[in-house]
């Protein structure tokens, strides 16, 4: 048995090797800044291209879109840093026999994965109803699926060091190949089968950029031991994203199926249109388990920078929503055609996510930071299960519309989440959700008063109330929420010596 003094020494000696807390949230906080700037241009442009897109394309097709984007989530998710996610969150630098043999595992799996799918694509078309030749596009989904996962470990160290700048190299490369190719090749009457293309250079650009900002090289080392020792944590956190996949499957299985691509094209114009409030919260994601995991020894300083992520997270949120829901009708006629009217009540269901999701996010990081990995995965099997068991029968009863009432059921299960987690630790959540989403609602209205009064018929009009309702909303911000944003430019500005 260990005495007091060594266990104290021990643990001592562990905290002094740990980053200082207010170094690991002014390094986070900057690279977010870094991040966003070039995740800007990123998000533009898969905004752009979902416009050109949209345009371009038939419904129909634009529902085969929706299950190429579903492929590439698939990619994301075990082409990732999911099984790997251990080496994130560990205090310790992974030796390279670690980053080896957890890229040998995962290297395996993907293996089996594309197999898989290269054997299923010939009745994947055939349960799509499409042309033979459309095999095509998942056996290069699949090759895909394979030439991404060479990213795992240097998106890992990169993660491990908060290089997020760095990072948004590949990502930027990424979308400017996918979008130029996808759109390029829907001009020029390719159909859906232009995703192919796209996949394929959106895979390469990826990887080469990757290596380039983060020079790696891969090799194959499988130790039993090392896999188990982090595949007990990260297989739970891949197996998260898996069940979070299968949720969102049930459009393009379910609905594709049942319904038809054109249902699928309305149902995922819909939801796309309503996640585009969260997608200006996809810089922070990439920060939650490596920051919240550094500062887990620090446990008031934990408390404090969740709540000033939430805070942020609903206040970026929260105004984009709300001008998107009080906007709507010429949002969509101005910039997407009049041909996706028919989606709108869908969207307005599919739209109270973003009520949840700003602080969901976070909490679900904050779970896998503190090591409750199996409970984080627990929440996503419920909202999967929640999902297609409300979802099947709504959706055989009322068609598309079903599942966007479905979502909206499933949303109120967010509130045992938050439960959870104030019992793991004393988090503010309502008083540092509310504010934003208030302010937001007020001037929600007035813009949706001053439409019905004079509605918009041009798109110099629309983006004249966007700006005057993000001038009235910004300035609100600043007079009630000034010694939070002080607090963060304090983070951001670099530490002098002495």
């Amino acid at each position: 048995m260990r005495c007091p003094n060594v266990l104290k020494s021990h643990e001592n000696f562990m905290l002094e090797a740990l980053p200082d807390s207010k170094n690991v949230a002014s390094k986070a906080v900057r690279g977010v800044f870094a991040l966003g700037f070039r995740q800007f241009f990123v998000h533009g442009f898969n905004l752009f291209g979902n416009i050109m897109l949209a345009r371009l394309l038939s419904p129909k097709d634009f529902g085969v879109y929706a299950v190429v984007i579903f492929l590439i989530t698939f990619l994301a998710a075990f082409g990732g840093t999911g099984l790997a996610s251990n080496l994130i969150r560990s205090p310790l630098n992974p030796s390279e026999e670690e980053y080896a043999s957890v890229f040998a595992a995962q290297q395996s799996l993907l293996l089996v994965l594309t197999l898989v799918l290269l054997v299923i694509s010939p009745k994947l078309t055939q349960l799509y109803h499409l042309q033979s030749s459309y095999v095509w596009l998942f056996w290069i989904a699949a090759l895909s699926l394979l030439i991404t996962s060479m990213m795992v470990i240097p998106q890992i160290k990169l993660e491990r060091e908060l290089a997020f700048s760095k990072l948004a190299i590949a990502e930027i490369w990424q979308t400017v190949a996918f979008n130029t190719c996808a759109i390029l090749m829907a001009w020029r009457g390719w159909g859906a089968m232009a995703f192919a293309a796209a996949l394929l250079a959106r895979s390469i650009i990826g990887v080469a950029a990757i290596y380039i900002v983060e020079p790696w090289r891969p090799r194959w080392h499988w130790d039993a031991a090392l896999i188990r020792k982090n595949l007990s944590f990260g297989l739970f956190y891949q197996l998260s994203q898996v069940a979070s996949l299968a949720k969102d499957a049930i459009t393009p299985l379910l609905i594709g199926l049942v319904l038809g691509a054109a249902s699928v094209g309305y149902t995922s114009w819909a939801s796309m249109i309503a996640a585009y409030p969260v997608l200006a919260l996809m810089i922070l994601q990439r920060i939650y388990l490596p920051v919240f995991s550094r500062l887990h020894h620090h446990p008031e300083t934990l408390r404090k920078f969740v709540e000033k992520v939430l805070l942020a997270t609903n206040i970026v949120a929260a105004p984009i929503a709300v001008f998107l829901l009080a906007l709507i009708y010429p949002i969509s006629g101005l910039i997407y055609g009049a041909k996706w009217y028919a989606a709108i009540p869908l969207f307005l269901l599919f739209w109270i996510t973003n009520l949840f999701s700003p602080t969901t996010t976070p909490l679900l990081g904050l779970l896998n930071a503190l090591g409750f990995s199996r409970l984080a995965f627990g929440f996503t099997i419920l909202w999967m299960v929640l999902t297609w068991a409300i979802g099947v029968p709504l959706v055989l009863w009322l068609g598309a519309i079903g599942l966007a009432w479905a979502n909206a059921c499933v949303q109120v299960s967010n509130l045992a989440l938050f439960a959870i987690v104030k019992r793991k630790m004393p988090i503010s959540i309502l008083s540092v959700a509310a504010p934003g989403w208030t302010l937001a609602a007020l001037i929600g209205a007035c813009l949706w008063w001053a439409n019905h009064l004079h509605p918009i018929r041009s798109l110099p009009v629309l983006a004249g109330y966007i700006a005057l309702g993000g001038i009235f909303y910004t300035t609100g911000i600043l007079y009630w929420h000034g010694d939070e944003m002080r607090d963060v430019v304090r983070l951001i500005r670099p530490r002098t010596a002495g």
